[in-house]
């Protein structure tokens, strides 16, 4: 999840909102090449995550993730005056966990999860919901590609007769018995009027498949979500209201304070629910910072925001990743009171007690990996946060190749996990108070 290029989930919410958005244009290139550009806002892309030359997390700038030219990998040493001992440096936290190492993947083991994953679908009605509409919308695109061909060549052979015919008509002799073609107005009149042909039916197929291009995707996002969300939630919730078209307000993610001089919140499937009593938003969002020359990801995956009962200072469990995840931009100052290998703990005295035995117990069960990347807690007054970093397998809709059930598998036992975690944070509360 690089922070100076703009990721494929960003491009994946820019590409929806041009969807349920009827003031932005789906195609602002022409729907000439829509298709395309369609392809790619579900298409999967890799983005190398922003390293220093050894390897290690690139420094930031002011804590809003962007790379200073200076090299800040090197300890400053102050000039120190006669009399005068060093100040001892301050420790260093590591946002990130261990790597673990990659091994080479197996033929055998390959071909074994490939008939798991297609087990798992022939089990599952909401799992194979998803892969029968992503079939659906990738053999319109198929059927559109074709056809877009065709109008295009049809075009050609307009603009061709219109400019190449005309100059062999010929309309009788001369006194000398030579041809007499068609005038040169006429012959500059009709290859004119080839053209203007051309363009509109340029502009009348345009219009038309941009029309259906947002109709099928829009409806390839809705049974993608309404899927999803019936076998990720199930019965666990009720009063599920929201749709993909729905959308948080940038406050939303904004008051959590996790994350520092946001300037664009993008999001989808905004919905809510009740749990246990306690009313929850949930969403896909994005959030971005004005960078050196374009917009930077500060966060990408989807958000969880609940009621709570706590009064005290708020509480902020980190869960670290890889050097692919994106840590809150505001841990700087905080008061750090636990630095583990796989979790950083920021709060005060009053606020740490919510970590009770069954608390922690819940947080050691949701364990970041290749698919949740790491995972913000934010317990304040009032309001719980819950910020999953997740990967392009999870965020990015699937399209050209078939669809994986496993990370959607992943949220469902995340989200049980949290649900899990929310219980033990109401009974911590009520010790509290």
């Amino acid at each position: 999840m690089d922070n100076n290029k703009k990721t494929i989930e960003e491009k994946i919410l820019d590409a929806e909102e041009s969807i349920i958005d009827p003031d932005v244009s789906a195609t602002e290139a022409g729907a000439a090449s829509s298709v395309e550009e369609t392809a790619e806002t579900v298409a999967h892309e890799e983005s190398p995550a922003v390293t220093s030359a050894e390897g290690k997390p690139a420094p930031a700038d002011d804590d809003d993730g962007f790379t200073d030219e200076v090299d800040l990998s090197a300890p400053l040493t102050p000039e120190e005056k006669p009399g005068e001992e060093a100040k001892p440096s301050e420790p260093t936290i590591d946002l990130y966990k261990e790597e673990e190492s990659k091994e080479e993947a197996d033929p055998a083991a390959v071909k074994a999860e490939l008939e798991e994953k297609s087990a798992i679908l022939e089990t599952e009605e909401n799992l194979q919901a998803i892969e029968a509409a992503r079939q659906v919308f990738y053999a319109f695109y198929r059927k559109a590609s074709r056809i877009k061909w065709i109008v295009t060549v049809i075009m050609i052979v307009i603009v061709a007769v219109a400019w190449i015919v005309p100059s062999f008509i010929q309309t009788g002799v001369d006194e000398e018995g030579n041809a007499v073609g068609l005038p040169t107005e006429v012959t500059l009149g009709i290859g004119i009027g080839g053209i203007v042909l051309m363009l509109a039916i340029l502009i009348g197929y345009n219009f038309y498949y941009k029309k259906r291009v947002e109709k099928e995707m829009s409806d390839y996002f809705n049974s993608y979500y309404v899927a999803n969300d019936n076998y990720v939630f199930g019965d666990l919730v009720s009063d599920r209201t929201g749709n993909v078209d729905s959308k948080i307000e940038p406050a939303d993610l904004t008051d959590s304070g996790l994350y520092r001089d946001v300037v664009k919140v993008g999001s989808r499937n905004a919905i809510e629910f009740t749990y246990h009593g306690h009313k929850a938003l949930y969403c896909d969002c994005s959030a971005s910072v004005k960078g050196q020359k374009s917009l930077a990801t500060v966060f990408v995956g989807k958000m969880m925001r609940i009621d709570n009962d706590f009064q005290g200072n708020e509480l902020l469990v980190y869960l670290k990743g890889n050097k692919r995840a994106l840590p809150p931009t505001t841990l700087e100052g905080r008061n750090l009171i636990e630095d583990t290998k796989t979790m950083l703990v920021y709060g005060e005295h009053d606020s740490k007690r919510l970590l009770i035995k069954e608390v922690r117990n819940a947080i050691a069960s949701i364990a970041t990996d290749s698919i949740l990347v790491d995972l913000s807690i934010l317990v304040k007054p009032g309001k719980t946060y819950f910020f999953f970093g997740y990967e392009d397998s999870l965020m990015v809709l699937p399209y050209d190749k078939a669809f994986d059930p496993k990370p959607t598998m992943h949220l469902k036992e995340d989200t049980r996990k949290t649900f899990a975690l929310v219980d033990a944070l109401d009974k911590a509360v009520s010790h509290l108070h």
